[in-house]
């Protein structure tokens, strides 16, 4: 009697660890699946979550190097820009003609008023005066726009390259960025925040990464084919480097350490799940021996009953488990320290989940009959 009862409190613990195993492996699969990218090497720097944070980089080189070169040696003119200075002489002109329109329209009508009452020569000279003295009010004050709207124009220009310029030098310390410009020949230009000359060769111990523009091979990432191809306009080459160690705070090395550490941790899930499935072999062979005191322990009992319901039934019990478990391994997120309680308890649920269609559709094989006979059997014995 002792005997059978230590064989079905071993049999129990092993199918609860089997059950265990196999929820922790599903989540594990699943975790590594949904990450399985994070294993290439430099992923991060492939993502578009770098390539967002290097783009507002260089959108700022090309803002102060391109876009505005010299800007500070611009005259006002020359900030505003031939075309913008265009279009508001043709508004100012639209204005002033219609003031016009509008003030000989009015001392017309008091004109024909005049004569038509019978007034004198006098009257008529002073509504001619003021025609031409409102005339002259409405070209000054239309002529006086123009210089206070550019007053202003140039004021925004200017905090907006200060604002630029400042930004791109608080960034030297997470995007450094050596530039020559040969658009101009021989006498080319240099554009950087770095006090040495970057030599190729050396950057790959001296960089986390490095992008050397313009590109003479293909690139699946539609940022750097807009990039090299700016580069190649511009006639501009050059270095684009991300420092080992960031001088204050860098967005791009916090997240590089983020992805690192994700890494670190897929690949310790993998040898996880390893160790889980050579367990469940050991566990499910051990199972398969002991088949028969499985049989009369507590959570076979108490799934009896699914024994006795029709084929159809039991497969649509089945897919209802599927679905449940699909659904769990998508929610449960245990790989996080600390783990939060209502992960442990979806996993907990997982694991009953699993169970009972362990003990329904696995251990019984779908013959109710043949399981009541081999445990009357058992009885008689």
């Amino acid at each position: 009697m002792a005997t059978r009862w230590k064989s079905k409190r071993l049999a129990f613990t092993a199918w609860m660890l089997l059950i265990g195993l196999t929820a922790v492996s599903l989540v594990t699969a699943g975790d590594i699946w949904t990450h399985r990218a994070f294993l290439k090497d430099n992923y991060y720097f492939e993502s578009p979550a770098f390539q967002e944070q290097l783009c507002a980089h260089t959108n700022l080189i090309q803002f102060m190097h391109g876009e505005n070169r010299d800007y500070m040696k611009l005259t006002d003119e020359q900030k505003v820009g031939k075309e913008r200075l265009a279009a508001w002489d043709a508004s100012y002109a639209a204005m002033l003609k219609r003031s016009q329109l509008r003030i000989q329209t009015e001392h017309s009508e008091r004109l024909e008023q005049a004569v038509q009452q019978g007034q004198g020569p006098e009257e008529l000279a002073r509504i001619r005066l003021e025609q031409q003295q409102d005339l002259a009010k409405a070209e000054a004050d239309v002529a006086a726009l123009k210089p206070k709207r550019m007053a202003e124009f140039v004021a925004y220009r200017d905090k907006q390259y200060q604002e630029a310029e400042l930004d791109l030098r608080k960034r030297a310390g997470s995007v450094q960025y050596y530039i020559r410009d040969k658009s101009q020949g021989e006498n080319f230009t240099t554009y950087t925040n770095i006090q040495y000359t970057p030599i190729e060769s050396n950057l790959k111990d001296e960089a986390l990464y490095w992008l050397k523009l313009p590109q003479t091979f293909p690139t699946e990432s539609e940022y750097e084919r807009t990039l090299n191809q700016y580069f190649q306009e511009k006639q501009w080459e050059g270095f684009l480097i991300v420092p080992l160690e960031p001088k204050g705070f860098s967005q791009i090395h916090r997240d590089a350490v983020y992805y690192s550490s994700i890494q670190d941790r897929i690949v310790i899930e993998l040898g996880l799940l390893a160790a889980c499935l050579m367990g469940m072999v050991l566990l499910g062979y051990f199972l398969y021996r002991v088949k028969t005191a499985l049989g009369s322990t507590l959570p076979w009992r108490m799934t009896g009953w699914i024994s006795q319901l029709p084929l159809d039934a039991r497969l649509a019990l089945f897919l209802a488990g599927g679905l449940t478990t699909i659904g769990l391994i998508d929610e449960i997120a245990v790989f996080t320290v600390p783990p939060h309680p209502s992960q442990l308890l979806l996993l907990l649920l997982l694991a009953l989940i699993l169970g009972a269609c362990f003990c329904c559709f696995v251990m019984r094989g779908g013959s109710p009959r043949s399981l009541g006979q081999s445990e009357r059997s058992g009885r008689k014995v």
